[in-house]
């Protein structure tokens, strides 16, 4: 029994040594306020390519894990670098570790505005208007990952860690939802002036053209009530169309066309 405790303290003693190999630890994350520290609710910068180069001679790019974070082959001395053009890097670009930890904060570009339903039909968020919570904003065709975002209780959205270059917003349909539509946009219009930038037939909005790191607002989506009796926004799938132009309407098409 003596000589079985004394094997065991001799594994218990030795396995921090064991770990003291281990290189040091290298963590990208997503510096939302750019003060180059990592706060609470900044998120990992999932798999990030980061380069590393030992004394030796060795010399690679990997790829850290979806938490962001990369462990050094081998304690020692350790070139280690992170950039990427899309984004700010709030940090050093390459550090020198002797075996401290390091880490990358890495700032995106942010999109935000209120979705509302604009009751008076004028385009302008009003201060009496109802807010829309729970919509969602997304971002079409984004190559780093999927990205969306729900509007809050006060119809807020904010769309974060996005890269520079053009992309499009596409706000949700609500014609299933509560029979709203997106309100009317007239972009190209300098005299009618709209707060929504959402196109009133698609609900996507023009590209928009982002610098690295810019902070960009007012990307606001109107919703409106359509006017009539027992009127929804609902689809409509047109059959026949005449050279006179379409009609929709009571006795234009039956009910079997419509949907």
């Amino acid at each position: 029994m003596r000589a079985l405790l004394l094997a065991v303290l001799v594994v218990i003693t030795c396995t921090p040594v064991a770990f003291a190999q281990e290189g040091a630890l290298v963590t990208v994350f997503w510096d939302r306020d750019g003060n180059g520290v990592r706060g609470e609710g900044e998120p990992a910068y999932k798999r990030p390519e980061i380069a590393i180069r030992d004394d030796a001679g060795f010399d690679a790019v990997v790829r850290g894990g979806e938490d962001g974070t990369y462990r050094l082959p081998h304690a020692g001395r350790w070139q280690v670098s992170h950039d990427e053009d899309p984004f700010v890097t709030t940090t050093p670009t390459v550090v020198q570790s002797d075996g401290q930890d390091v880490v990358f904060g890495i700032r995106g570009a942010s999109i935000c505005g209120t979705v509302w339903l604009d009751a008076n039909t004028d385009g302008k968020v009003d201060e009496a208007e109802s807010r829309i919570a729970g919509h969602r904003i997304a971002v079409e065709h984004y190559q780093w990952a999927d990205r969306e975002a729900t509007t809050a209780p006060d119809g807020t959205y904010c769309l974060q860690d996005l890269p520079s270059g053009a992309l499009t917003l596409q706000s949700g349909d609500r014609g299933g939802i509560d029979g709203t539509a997106w309100g009317y946009t007239a972009p190209d219009n300098p005299i009618i002036k709209t707060s929504s930038k959402f196109d009133w037939t698609s609900g996507r909005t023009r590209p928009v053209l982002i610098e690295p790191g810019a902070e960009i607002t007012g990307y606001d989506s109107a919703f409106v009530q359509p006017k009539g009796m027992d009127v929804t926004a609902r689809r409509v799938r047109i059959d026949n169309v005449r050279y006179d132009g379409v009609h929709v309407g009571i006795g234009s098409m039956s009910s079997a066309n419509t949907r």
